[in-house]
């Protein structure tokens, strides 16, 4: 079942993150961070987080929140600097272009209510293939247009062929110029003309 998720979520959204992320990225986010990250996504009035739920278990979730809400400068303002150590932590791991994006507070580019990002939708592992990723994308994409958003981003790292799959089945478009390449895979979808 599809419900929204609570702060007392967290740390099992964190988990399922953790358990689906290459080791690489383990490196850079720390579980603890991730928990930390997705308390104050979750507790954003504007940000959309969903699991789904099964037995008592979370097995998937997907947060998504307006493109301004993931920048430093935001963070700062809206109180969260026990975050500040965790996103410095990440971003001494990005390369300079993406630091510059962030502390301008510019790295999600448009910054409107009406643009949201995909933050992250997750599965455990022991769940895929059950159709939970494409219930929990089709509700996120049902609440954003509820609320009057326009567009949604994601991003699927190269290697994600799953979540490649999943947007395209979804019917997401594909920036065509992080099609090849060792950038994240840029999807959209538009949910109502401007």
């Amino acid at each position: 079942m599809i419900e929204s998720l609570t702060i007392d979520d967290a740390g099992e959204v964190a988990g399922i993150h953790a358990a689906t992320m290459s080791e690489g990225l383990l490196v850079m986010y720390r579980p603890s961070a991730l928990a930390k990250v997705y308390s104050a996504l979750i507790r954003a009035p504007e940000s959309v987080s969903v699991g789904f739920r099964a037995g008592g278990a979370l097995k998937g979730f997907a947060v998504a929140s307006p493109a301004r809400t993931q920048s430093l400068p935001f963070l700062i303002r809206h109180g969260h600097t026990g975050l500040i150590r965790d996103v410095a932590y990440v971003l001494l791991r990005h390369p300079v272009e993406v630091r510059r994006r962030w502390l301008s507070g510019t790295a999600s580019g448009q910054h409107s209510a009406e643009v949201y990002n995909l933050y992250a939708i997750s599965v455990a592992p022991y769940a895929q293939g059950e159709g939970i990723g494409r219930r929990l994308l089709d509700e996120v994409v049902r609440i954003c247009s509820q609320r009057g958003v326009t567009l949604i981003r994601a991003e699927s790292g190269q290697n994600q062929t799953a979540g490649h799959a999943l947007y395209e089945r979804a019917g997401w478009d594909l920036d065509p110029d992080t099609a090849i390449g060792p950038r994240p895979r840029c999807y959209a979808k538009v949910l109502r003309s401007t």
